[in-house]
């Protein structure tokens, strides 16, 4: 038999964040909703009765971030999701969750995944 064969592993400590709650911002929205710098990471939307849009906030400003975006919508509603310049990065449908991250130069759309709520 041709390799190593491996006996044991080096312990290998836990990343800081393990354990540890991650913010997230929970609201029923009246309006368009504009994100900047006191929003956490993570929210989870509803919109209210009516479809929305929400605004990310200045590329440059964000270079690296990610945000999650879910719409706990209770029926069909869309929220929309611009970047500060009006354009639409992506659409989030009822039951969805979708990550927008920014490269610095441009707002990225990376994923719209299906999510059960309870």
């Amino acid at each position: 038999m041709a390799g190593n064969l491996v006996t044991s592993l080096p312990l290998v400590e836990a990343p800081a964040c393990v354990g540890r709650l991650l913010p997230v911002h929970v609201e029923t929205l009246t309006d368009g909703l504009t994100l900047d710098a006191t929003y956490p990471n993570v929210l989870k939307l509803d919109p209210g009765g009516s479809a929305r849009i929400v605004v990310l906030p200045d590329v440059a400003a964000f270079n690296g971030v990610m945000f999650s975006i879910i719409n706990a919508a209770d029926a069909d509603e869309d929220l929309t999701v611009n970047n500060a310049g009006a354009s639409t990065i992506g659409t989030v449908g009822q039951n969805k969750r979708a990550e927008f991250w920014s490269d610095g130069t441009d707002w990225n759309l990376t994923a719209i995944t299906t999510i059960a709520l309870s």
